[in-house]
């Protein structure tokens, strides 16, 4: 799945290093795009466990995002982090 993600302060070089490098590590998750102006990533998900790894990961290294996953240029849902327990 194809998922369009607004991150909170990616602002700079390093945080989208940061963003790319620990991504990278989570199986059945790459990095399509990035867009510093728009704080904007898009992502391809293998499945829904890739993208909720996603999520906490960037939610650990405290650049918080919202996501919304899309279908072609459709946008069919949107998701926030959820708190972990």
């Amino acid at each position: 799945m194809k998922v369009l993600a607004h991150v909170k302060d990616f602002s700079s070089i390093s945080d989208k290093m940061k963003i790319q490098r620990n991504l990278s590590k989570i199986m059945n998750v790459r990095i399509l795009d990035s867009d510093l102006h728009t704080q904007a990533l898009t992502i391809l998900c293998g499945n829904e466990f890739a993208l909720e790894q996603a999520i906490r990961e960037l939610d650990r290294i405290g650049l918080p995002a919202t996501f919304q996953v899309l279908n072609g240029q459709k946008r069919s849902s949107e998701r926030s982090p959820q708190p972990v327990i």
